[in-house]
């Protein structure tokens, strides 16, 4: 098995790894503080630098030059002489430190001097005349320097104007090399910090592991038996699936009658049972889980059809060795349902759903293991599909309603129909009722379609009278039918609107559908005082028929067709109808045989004094107008029987007459 993890042992789960994840963040915490931290630092140690160079270059302008300078310095062209006098005035006090060029400029913009090897810029001289200091830094040549314009007040109301270029480079060499320091001692603080913390959280990291790892146990392994559960065993199946060329099987194994155990021995003692059950299917098979109470599941490696023999072999075995309770030795057994995979399916919901078809299988046969079988699944998507088309079908008039004639044996003439639903698919064709009610009687649906059959059975009814026809009806009714608090009242007004007698109207139940359910046979009652007639159908199949015979107000028995098949051969069954038949009369019922297929099986019903006889041999269900023309035909038989009899009594009787006069 490629890449399958080892057997029995779940994948880990996914912790996370806080104390990595911690010093992860820690780490690019610490670079963007520390970037942070320049970056902000630098700018106000840069800022206050620029404000000090500013305030230097006032104090130069207002405090030093202005009383050396005269006003005839800005008037006129200087002279060799007095420009030599103002470049040493400048230099002197001017340049120094940071300062690397000094300019004069009259207000006009013209320079009056300048030295250092920075240019001048005459561009904000007129805006520094007016009174405003500038200060901007610019790029000369290679580096930045601060460049300051301020006003010079001379004597006699004279105004010129002083140009300061400092340094901007050596101006914020102090500010980012005290930043450096700055963000260095922030960056050991919260380094120190972090280092002091992960003791701390590598140990909760190690606890929630271990939390993690204890409800991860929880959640996915049985409380009593210590065996994985539902979750973990999907879980397991999914890490199985998702391995490449994986073959394997998945075997349910249900626990026969162990609810009975469990309340014969008690909680506790079926509670040690199942625990020894699990540990010799858990040192047996190498994945094993316990799925419900008493529903065990098995993972097969390999899973091929003498593996899945072998391995319910060995499941038997295990389960027939005695288990002590008290002073007795139980042996219990079990029924097996198998799925391989990847043949009956590639994820793990399907290859569950599968072997649990494949357990149904085994519980309702003889054989106690059954693998899966596509022709055994009735549970598959195309039926679920029906869900929805059914009920558009109930609107668009797809449900349609055929009948089977009953024959009056004594007569043979048709004197009852079986209403029998049929479903006119537009993509399917005809549906039969036992492909489609099982479906309808999971849902809402069921009660809807009861109703339309009701009322199309009622309707066609007085369709018939009106040309003549005499005929009772009998509908079949659900047991959520019968739950309706609303039925006899629903079925009084369809009998007043459509003027139908109400002994006419035959309504059909089964001893499933009463089962238990006294609001059901409350409803039996107020339609047995209706007037309308109650018949058991399949009669004998179950196991209270003839209290139903004794506590409800049936007025007819329909035997059913697993009784009349062996007939007239098998004694068994030939008793058994007879008995029936017997009974029912004796109790003042009627009784109709159904599912007759031959003649030999006609004549010795009417032979035993069966009532009336339904089957292929006397008419399938067929649309209505097929029953008008059936119906027609039976009387004309009637009537010709009648006067043939009529004719041979007229004959027996002129026959002595003729022999006298002769």
């Amino acid at each position: 098995m490629t890449g399958a993890p080892a057997a029995g042992v779940l994948p880990e789960p996914r912790v996370p790894r806080l104390g990595l994840r911690f010093l992860v963040v820690c780490v690019c915490g610490l670079l963007i503080a520390g970037a942070g931290i320049l970056v902000v630092v630098g700018r106000a140690l840069a800022d206050q630098a620029e404000r000090q160079a500013i305030a230097h270059a006032k104090t130069v302008a207002a405090g030093v030059l202005d009383g050396r300078l005269r006003p005839q310095d800005f008037r006129r062209s200087l002279g060799s002489a007095e420009r030599r006098r103002l470049d040493a005035l400048l230099s002197q006090r001017a340049l120094g430190g940071s300062a690397v060029a000094a300019t004069l400029y009259a207000t006009s913009g013209r320079i009056i001097t300048s030295i250092g090897d920075v240019p001048p810029d005459a561009t904000s001289v007129r805006r520094a005349a007016s009174g405003t200091t500038v200060a901007a830094v610019t790029s000369a040549g290679r580096r930045h320097v601060l460049r300051t314009l301020l006003p010079v007040r001379l004597a006699g109301g004279a105004r010129g104007v002083v140009e300061l270029d400092q340094d901007y480079g050596a101006l914020t060499a102090g500010a980012r090399t005290t930043s450096i320091v700055v963000a260095a001692i922030l960056e050991a603080l919260l380094l120190s910090l972090c280092l002091l913390l992960l003791p701390t959280l590598a140990r909760a990291s190690r606890r929630l592991r271990e939390h993690v790892a204890q409800a991860d146990h929880a959640a996915t392994h049985d409380d009593l038996t210590g065996l994985l559960n539902r979750r973990g065993f999907r879980r397991r199946l999914e890490a199985e699936l998702a391995a490449q060329n994986v073959w394997g099987a998945v075997l349910l194994v249900d626990l026969e009658r162990f609810h009975d155990v469990n309340q014969t021995i008690g909680t506790r003692n079926a509670d040690a049972i199942l625990a020894d059950v699990a540990r010799r299917l858990g040192c047996s098979f190498p994945v094993a889980a316990r799925l419900g109470e008493d529903e065990f599941a098995l993972l097969l490696p390999g899973g091929s059809p003498a593996a899945v023999v072998t391995a319910a072999a060995k499941v038997a075995s295990l389960l027939a060795e005695p288990f002590p309770v008290d002073s007795i030795r139980l042996q219990l057994t079990g029924r097996v349902g198998a799925a391989r995979y990847p043949e009956h399916g590639v994820d793990a919901d399907e290859v569950m759903r599968r072997a649990a078809v494949a357990l149904t299988r085994a519980k309702e046969g003889v054989e106690r293991t059954a693998v899966y079988e596509a022709a055994h699944d009735h549970s598959d998507v195309s039926k679920l599909a029906l869900v929805s088309d059914l009920a558009a079908a109930l609107r668009n008039g797809e449900i349609v309603v055929h009948y089977q004639p009953q024959i009056a044996l004594a007569s043979g003439r048709m004197r009852a129909v079986e209403a029998l639903v049929r479903w006119e698919h537009p993509k399917r064709g005809v549906i039969p009722a036992g492909e489609f009610i099982e479906v309808a009687e999971r849902t809402a649906l069921i009660a809807d379609l009861g109703r339309h059959v009701l009322a199309t059975a009622i309707g066609q009814w007085r369709l018939w009278h009106e040309q003549g026809l005499t005929l009772d009806v009998a509908v079949n009714l659900s047991t959520v039918d019968l739950l309706d608090v609303e039925l006899p009242s629903v079925i009084a007004e369809l009998l007043i609107e459509n003027e139908m007698p109400a002994d006419h109207l035959v309504i059909e139940i089964t001893e499933r559908t009463l089962l238990g359910r006294d609001t059901g046979c409350r409803a039996l009652r107020e339609l047995d005082r209706l007037g309308v007639a109650l018949s058991v159908d399949d009669f004998g199949t179950g196991y209270s028929s003839l209290a139903l015979l004794q506590t409800l107000p049936i007025t007819q028995v329909k035997i059913d067709r697993c009784f009349v098949r062996g007939l007239p051969e098998d004694t068994s069954s030939d008793k058994i109808v007879a008995g029936t038949i017997n009974l029912a009369h004796g109790l003042g019922a009627s009784v109709v045989a159904e599912g007759i297929e031959t003649k030999a099986q006609l004549r010795r019903l009417t032979l035993l004094g069966c009532d009336s006889v339904q089957g292929y041999l006397l008419g399938r269900a067929q649309p209505s107008e097929q029953i008008a023309a059936a119906w027609r035909r039976s009387a004309d038989v009637q009537r010709g029987a009648s006067r043939r009899r009529s004719s041979s009594s007229t004959l027996a009787m002129s026959t002595p007459r003729a022999a006298s006069s002769t």
